[in-house]
């Protein structure tokens, strides 16, 4: 027979095993919070906020170094730019590429780049070295590839002509349209000619 005392005892104990059950299907002492992830880097829309806007297509710049521009005719969400370097003119010779991601939603017209934007691209460059000047020293042509979540959309070749010097299709700190100098992220960094690239 169970005394009052006992019985109230019992109760207790009835109780505490209740609840030990519970924090054990819950996981136990895990009692750490969540960590909260961190948002993913959009580089790809950094990139674009770099160039410069126009809804028109941009007047022909008569100081040097000359900048792409990239030409939108219609939006469409980019979600990957790809820029690959070649030893050639003209594409030929492979020699590295890099993937710029993220998601950008492009305007109808211009995008055009700059002494910084410029900057950007060639830093990327990793072959033999790395940055602006191991760039300057192999790269005789650019390729440029978008790409939106359907697939690839387009690409173009910045190149000077075969008959042309070959580091003419590189960027560089242009002084004329035939002779670049090095440079660094302070200074000017483009393009031998002003190339427009006809996105979509």
């Amino acid at each position: 027979m169970i005394m009052p005392k006992q019985a109230k005892n019992f109760k207790s104990v009835v109780q505490l095993l209740f609840l030990l059950s519970i924090v054990s299907c819950n996981g136990g002492g895990n009692t750490s919070p969540t960590p909260t992830p961190s948002p993913d880097v959009n580089e790809l829309n950094e990139f674009f906020d770099m160039l410069d806007y126009s809804s028109t297509l941009p007047n022909p710049d008569i100081s040097w170094p000359k900048q792409l521009s990239f030409a939108f005719n219609s939006q469409n969400l980019i979600n990957k730019m790809e820029v690959s370097f070649y030893q050639l003119p003209e594409c030929n010779v492979y020699l590295t590429e890099y993937s710029i991601n993220g998601s950008v939603d492009p305007l109808k017209g211009f995008y055009t780049t700059n002494n910084q934007s410029s900057y950007f691209l060639c830093s990327k460059f990793n072959f033999q070295g790395s940055g602006c000047v191991a760039q300057s020293t192999w790269t005789s042509s650019i390729k440029f590839k978008f790409y939106t979540a359907l697939g690839f959309l387009s690409e173009s070749c910045i190149s000077s002509s075969s008959s042309q010097s070959n580091n003419l299709g590189q960027i560089a700190d242009y002084i004329n349209a035939y002779y670049s100098r090095q440079f660094n992220s302070n200074g000017s960094c483009g393009f031998y000619n002003s190339f427009i690239f006809n996105v979509n």
